[in-house]
């Protein structure tokens, strides 16, 4: 009889740590680490046409075409044929077709935005932000 007591006490015992275990952390959530949002609103945009200037189409007027850094510029092809847009060592679209559009995050300094099929170019400052 004593090993019948002896077992039903130790499993009443293992069941009142379950338990008491289990009800410490029903109440505590799983923290799920932050994230700094990241707005992709454009704040400049560059189209691109098959002839003319390369123009800025800038959102905040500002007297010379510049951006503070970790700014966004969409860059969209208007025209008909293909366009890549070249910033140096900075960025490099790739071909743009008719139509397509792409972003690009700025790093501050002067840029020299140049479309290498028909080599116009433009020039963009990127200030420090503040």
């Amino acid at each position: 009889m004593a090993t019948v007591s002896c077992s039903r006490r130790l499993a009443l015992a293992v069941c009142t740590l379950t338990l008491v275990v289990s009800a410490g952390c029903a109440g505590s959530a799983a923290k799920t680490p932050t994230v700094a949002s990241v707005s992709f609103e454009p704040r400049a945009e560059l189209h691109v046409g098959d002839s003319g200037p390369l123009q800025f189409l800038m959102h905040v007027v500002t007297a010379t075409a510049s951006v503070p850094a970790g700014s966004v510029l969409l860059i969209a092809n208007n025209g008909e044929v293909d366009h890549r847009i070249q910033a140096g060592t900075t960025f490099d679209t790739g071909t743009l077709h008719p139509g397509d559009e792409t972003t690009v995050v700025l790093t501050e300094g002067e840029l020299t935005l140049r479309d290498v099929p028909t080599g116009r170019e433009v020039q963009l400052t990127v200030t420090p932000r503040s």
